[in-house]
């Protein structure tokens, strides 16, 4: 029997293995990376007016698989 050092069990291996075919499309991709920056941005300008605005925004570009310039989300 293996140790249980959280790497030999196989439904860890499972979870891993939908993680990197998830994110291997181009769309889940775009949408983490959209999803880093948006968190990234809000923490950075508050939870204003302004940081709600451009969570809206990021998500509809997201939603249609266009990206938003870093330097719009500059504070």
């Amino acid at each position: 029997m293996p140790p249980g050092n959280g790497w030999s069990h196989p439904q860890d291996l499972r979870v891993q293995q939908q993680r990197l075919s998830f994110f291997s499309s181009p769309t889940s991709i775009a949408y983490s990376i959209s999803s880093t920056v948006l968190f990234t941005s809000q923490e950075k300008v508050g939870r204003g007016p302004c940081s709600s605005a451009r969570i809206s925004t990021a998500t509809i570009a997201t939603h249609t698989g266009t990206f938003l310039k870093p330097s719009s989300f500059n504070a």
